[in-house]
């Protein structure tokens, strides 16, 4: 169902890639595939929320959350489960890196990743050829201390080259995940980068994922039991 066009995940394909480090001039990679595909991310969530609720689950949209002595809730309200998948990401853990995402625009350019190592962090880029662009920059608190929303967004632009930039409010990289203090009062399974988080630098942090999925799918029916 990942090609059916009311779902439209995969938006195109990489057909070059982009390196740098620090001061030295862009390295373009053209013939080094196989390259990585394009996904709409929002896109693919939406399928797979899609495809969830097909296979029978029942779907509620809130806000879930542990409190400092693990009991979990939804929307404020407790839960009682016996088993939780935690699926939150980088949320889950941080060590101290500060990722600033970001949506924008530059014409005339091919689909195109982009990984370049800049004075004061990591980009992250992805250029596709219809002009859209998108990407997050990694970089320390110390660096982003005093900036506002209007500096921030200035200086994505000029790391970037990206015109007309849509910034979005730092949030924590949580590039390694660290254990909290506390143990929950439930089963707890974590899966993608709320289990371990990939460097974007190196990427496949989508095949993780998706096998770390499959395989909480196993771990949840020894736990609980059922077919």
């Amino acid at each position: 169902q990942i090609a059916q066009p009311r779902h439209r995940v995969i938006v195109g394909a990489v057909s070059e890639k982009h390196h740098q480090w620090r001061s030295s001039g862009p390295v373009v990679l053209r013939d080094d595939g196989p390259f990585p595909v394009l996904i709409d991310k929002r896109a693919l969530h939406r399928l797979l929320m899609h495809l969830a609720v097909q296979a029978g689950a029942d779907l509620v949209i809130g806000r879930a959350r542990f409190d400092g002595f693990g009991r979990p809730s939804l929307n404020g309200a407790p839960i009682a489960a016996d088993l939780i998948i935690d699926a939150r990401g980088r949320r889950s853990g941080s060590d101290g890196l500060i990722a600033i995402g970001f949506i924008g625009g530059a014409k005339g350019r091919p689909d195109a990743l982009t990984l370049a190592a800049k004075p004061d962090g990591w980009l992250w880029q992805v250029s596709a050829s219809d002009g859209t662009q998108s990407g997050a920059y990694f970089t320390t608190p110390r660096n982003l201390q005093g900036l506002g929303d209007r500096q921030r967004r200035k200086m994505i632009e000029g790391i970037s080259g990206s015109g007309a930039a849509r910034v979005f409010a730092p949030s924590l990289a949580g590039l390694s995940f660290q254990p909290r203090v506390w143990q929950p009062e439930v089963a707890l399974l974590r899966i993608g980068d709320a289990a371990l988080a990939r460097d974007p630098i190196g990427a496949h942090g989508l095949t993780h994922a998706l096998r770390s999925g499959a395989q909480a799918g196993v771990g949840a029916l020894d736990l609980i039991g059922g077919d």
